[in-house]
């Protein structure tokens, strides 16, 4: 009985050069599953094994008109497109675990600091935030006159009189406009304030 034709690296070499997709078959058949397991031992992923050890032989067909006559080991040429493959995969992976530990890193001292921030935080600061915030809207509601007085009043601490010499006004039109806000914030501020001076202790 004859022995079977076992046709060498040089002849699929010369049979892929030449578009023969015996040649090319026959070495898929030959390497593909020693090349899968070469991938699979170092990415520690089979489907993205797969995908290198098939690209690897897209490449030997792509490129076939450039493989040398005098390839004898065409094992080794797949392996070695493999392993390039693999140190590219290996280098993305690297960089984004790089990336990922510096938002980790990041994220981690944010969280660190929000910690802190909630542990020394005062819960009258809590309030007098929120009493801040309630002044600031009810204020934007207000004519931009009575605004301007109010905060001539209150935030920078002006009299009644400096602020009527100010704006040309008499000192009865500056009481009635910050009596007005006051007004409109005292019963809006009733529950906060009862809370807040608790915190502070009176």
């Amino acid at each position: 009985m004859p022995t079977k034709y076992e046709p060498s690296d040089e002849d699929l070499v010369l049979g892929i050069k030449a578009g023969e997709e015996w040649a090319f078959r026959t070495t898929f058949d030959r390497y593909y599953h020693r090349l899968l397991r070469f991938a699979v031992s170092y990415l520690k992923d089979d489907g993205l094994a797969e995908d290198i050890a098939q690209d690897a032989f897209v490449l030997l067909w792509e490129h076939r008109l450039n493989l040398q006559e005098d390839t004898s080991h065409l094992f080794a040429f797949l392996a070695q497109v493999v392993k390039l493959k693999m140190l590219n995969s290996l280098e993305k992976k690297r960089r984004r675990y790089h990336i990922e530990q510096h938002l980790f890193s990041r994220s981690l001292r944010q969280v660190e600091l929000d910690m802190y921030t909630l542990q020394t935080l005062s819960i009258s600061n809590i309030y007098l935030s929120e009493i801040e915030l309630v002044v600031a809207d009810t204020l934007a509601q207000l004519p931009e006159q009575t605004r301007a007085i109010f905060n001539l009043s209150r935030e920078q601490g002006f009299s009644n009189k400096e602020i009527a010499a100010r704006i040309g006004k008499t000192e009865k039109t500056v009481e009635y406009h910050i009596g007005k806000v006051l007004k409109i914030l005292r019963p809006k501020l009733s529950d906060y304030l009862k809370i807040a001076l608790h915190f502070v202790g009176f």
